[in-house]
């Protein structure tokens, strides 16, 4: 027997203020030996692992954005892992204000007769996938179980019978009082779902081919999550049981909770879901730009939160240092300009290399107040003053500044843009963020040395095409430029992050 445990989760509306329905995404077992079944925009089993197709555009729950969708990007406070956006009419995105910085169910059964012939049943299903989704209201616990059945040669037994494993697993959800409706479809299996009075539900879906989906959703008050939990386990003994030893591979995942006082999951820039450890906040407040929330995460430390995104934790020196060059560059003596950085990490490592001047543009007072406060293992005092021996911070929309520094003929040894990821496609609602990352890039290199360096970050590794089509972009810019990049592992993201250095091509 193999033990495994694999992810699926759900995203979408819900019902008032405590969460409810909402679309699932579903999780596959992949063989690498033969085709398996694979939930809705899985990869066949030959492509394993492999990217999210870029372009596609998942919806995130909340009505988010993803990193590269249309957002604008978060106004150089701190880091931004989703998309930059130009200077574009309040019209035609309607959530966003100013760019900051460039300017958010079971059934019963008879208990002997159902197990003997479920375990005859269980042996002939080719490639079954068992799928446990427990969901609640406020907050929500969640699992999943897959349960993956070996196949047996066409010809060798009858079809399985869906009924058979329905009658199997009756006589548990009949233990709790639940009240039972059963559908049924000539070629489309069973529906069976479970009510109990205290509210919760379970729906038990079983498809001709051998996929069974088991999803509960309860209320984790009192100790009904313990509840949830005993059934969950009796069910899994009764699967073993009709299955004996054919089970191939069985998972359980942890719960997933919706609806409670702190949010821990927010997606990869890829699409995939993470919850965070995160047992506190410690700040939340909407700015004329960006909600800004400052969370406390046991692993991390305090993680800085921009509409939604991650942008960066105490724990992310690996980020700051990888946009500054990763300790290959000299800044003693240099000046130095930084696009956004409102966290305050950049300005303060750079400061500690004592160069000669370094000017930082943020457009949000309200992302440097908060992480003076409580980013402070990130920032240092660097952020008590605007104005220091060697540094000066402007609350200003960079691309005006950027403007009038190429005017005066302004030039800098290093800029380092910390704005906004790269866009993750080239679809008509990313044009105009397109646009903001390649006129950030034209003017800062009106204002770059001959011998300068940009430095910037990209986005998620997995991300080829959205990082391709970036490499595109340096190749249409006012000045011809080469680059290098670099894949770093920044904690709190928990995904490979690609960083670039671009630099002017030497004149003949």
């Amino acid at each position: 027997m193999i033990m495994e445990i694999r992810g699926a989760w759900v995203w979408g509306p819900v019902w008032g203020k405590c969460g409810g329905w909402a679309p699932r995404k579903s999780c596959t077992l992949l063989d690498p030996d033969r085709a398996a079944l694979r939930g809705p925009g899985r990869p066949p089993a030959s492509h394993a692992g492999s990217a999210v197709p870029v372009g596609v555009p998942w919806r995130p729950p909340r009505g988010r954005k993803i990193p590269g969708g249309p957002r604008p990007p978060p106004g150089g406070g701190g880091r931004a892992r989703r998309p930059a956006g130009g200077t574009v009419p309040p019209s035609q995105f309607p959530e966003a204000r100013k760019f900051p910085g460039g300017g958010g169910s079971p059934r019963g059964s008879r208990p002997e007769a159902g197990p003997r012939r479920a375990r005859r049943i269980l042996r002939q299903l080719r490639g079954g996938l068992l799928v446990f989704f427990l969901v609640a209201f406020k907050p929500v616990r969640a699992a999943d179980w897959n349960l993956r059945l070996p196949s047996v040669p066409l010809g060798a037994s009858p079809p399985a019978d869906g009924e058979t494993i329905l009658k199997g697993l009756q006589s548990i959800f009949q233990e709790q009082g639940m009240t039972e409706s059963v559908h049924t479809w000539q070629d489309h299996g069973y529906l069976a779902t479970y009510i109990n009075k205290n509210g919760s539900f379970a729906n038990l879906r079983i498809y001709p081919h051998g996929l069974v989906l088991l999803d509960l959703q309860s209320y984790d008050g009192d100790a009904q999550g313990k509840e949830v939990d005993s059934l969950l386990n009796k069910v899994e003994e009764r699967m073993k049981e009709l299955s004996q030893d054919s089970t191939e591979r069985v998972k359980r995942l942890p719960p997933i909770v919706r609806g409670g006082a702190i949010d821990r999951y927010w997606p990869t820039a890829d699409g995939r879901l993470v919850e965070y450890d995160i047992d506190k906040v410690v700040y939340d407040e909407d700015s004329p730009y960006q909600n800004i929330k400052i969370l406390h995460s046991k692993q991390f430390g305090n993680i800085l939160i921009l509409s939604g995104d991650v942008n960066l934790a105490e724990s992310d020196l690996a980020y700051t240092r990888a946009i500054m060059g990763s300790g290959k560059e000299d800044y003693s003596g240099k000046d130095v300009l930084i696009l956004g950085g409102g966290d305050g990490g950049i300005l303060c490592e750079i400061v500690k290399l004592k160069p000669k001047m370094v000017t930082m543009v943020e457009i949000d007072q309200m992302v440097i107040d908060g992480c003076k406060k409580y980013m402070r293992k990130t920032c240092g005092d660097v952020l008590d003053n605007l104005k220091g021996d060697c540094y000066q911070v402007l609350i200003e929309d960079c691309i005006p500044v950027l403007k009038r520094y190429a005017k005066e003929g302004r030039e800098f040894d290093y800029v380092i843009n910390d704005l906004t990821a790269v866009p993750i496609s080239t679809s008509p609602e990313e044009d105009s963020t397109w646009e903001f990352l390649r006129l950030i890039l034209d003017l800062s290199m009106k204002v770059l040395k001959q011998d300068g360096k940009y430095f910037t970050q990209g986005n998620c590794v997995n991300l080829t095409e959205a990082l391709s089509l970036y490499e595109e972009q340096l190749g249409r810019l006012y000045c011809p430029v080469e680059f290098s990049k670099e894949i770093v592992c920044v904690p709190s993201y928990l995904e490979l992050w690609v960083f670039y250095t671009v630099w002017k091509k030497a004149k003949p």
